[in-house]
């Protein structure tokens, strides 16, 4: 991958509603219907790029074809644009991965590893779905199997034996404590990642406070999921007060969840105004309106 040259983080603007559950019709705590059971899949050449990486299922084919045209529509609208190289490289890579090309899933992953390592690789990449893992790792150590199943979605289900293996010789790698939650979450069981990622924050906010920041914020997206919302926004509330580009990804999600599901305008005032001194236009402009509705 061409070495992306490094610019300021694209304005994420404010973000989408987090997915609930489908089926059944239980409440929420604003009275509407909560909803339940397997996730829906919104795909598609259309599907925003945060969208498709937040999933969350496991990536396939349809995924990445999504993704590399996402990064050809980027790369024509801003020609040598940072964001739609990294992605081309990512899609190429996890279209590999699923084909068993471990050769060239391996050589994206390591490129685009570099790029995060100097911090050349665009926030909402990132910042939303399973390429955290490329996050504050050490680069000087080869990819871990649980790595590799994390960071391309786990579409060929190889994640869990491989973390649940690792953790058993690595008791105390919190990053792959992290990922078991996540893996969870990816495979529709938000219950058992709620629980586990809910037991290792003690842990990771004590020995890793920056880290607790994603978990947090994870937390958070749990609970929505679940209906939760009042303790999807105590942790947002919690992750944006950290600061730095995840406090500012949960500060908008937190302003969201206060708005539309909890109709607290006073904690999405707050965490909009966080955004806002975090350098967000879009987040300014709705705390403005807010404050004008009184």
């Amino acid at each position: 991958m061409p070495e992306p040259t490094r610019e300021a983080p694209p304005e994420p603007g404010l973000p989408a509603r987090p997915r609930r559950l489908e089926g059944g019709d239980r409440r929420g705590e604003n009275g509407r219907p909560r909803l339940q059971g397997p996730l829906a899949r919104r795909q598609g050449p259309g599907a925003p790029v945060a969208e498709l990486l937040r999933g969350p299922h496991p990536f396939d084919r349809q995924t990445f074809e999504a993704l590399a045209t996402e990064a050809q529509r980027l790369g024509q609208e801003r020609p040598g644009e940072p964001a739609s190289m990294a992605l081309e490289t990512y899609a190429r890579g996890g279209q590999a991965y699923l084909e068993g090309d471990e050769k060239a899933a391996l050589e994206a992953l390591g490129s685009l590893a570099e790029a995060t390592r100097r911090d050349q690789l665009p926030p909402m990449l990132t910042l939303a779905g399973p390429l955290w893992v490329l996050r504050d790792r050490d680069s000087r150590a080869d990819f871990a199997p649980w790595e590799v199943a994390v960071a391309y979605g786990d579409g060929r289900d190889l994640g869990r034996p491989a973390v649940t293996s690792w953790l058993a010789s690595h008791p105390d790698d919190l990053r792959a404590a992290f990922a078991r939650a996540f893996l969870e979450r990816l495979h529709g069981s938000h219950s058992s990642a709620l629980e586990q990622a809910t037991a290792l924050y003690p842990q990771l906010s004590a020995r890793e406070p920056a880290r607790a920041v994603d978990l947090a914020r994870f937390l958070g997206a749990e609970c929505a999921a679940l209906g939760r919302y009042r303790e999807a926004l105590g942790w947002w509330q919690k992750a944006a007060a950290a600061g730095g580009k995840p406090g500012l990804a949960a500060a908008l999600e937190g302003a969201r969840i206060a708005e539309e599901e909890l109709g607290d305008r006073a904690a999405a005032l707050e965490l909009l105004e966080v955004a806002c001194r975090g350098g967000n236009p879009p987040a300014c402009r709705r705390a403005q309106l807010l404050k004008s509705r009184g």
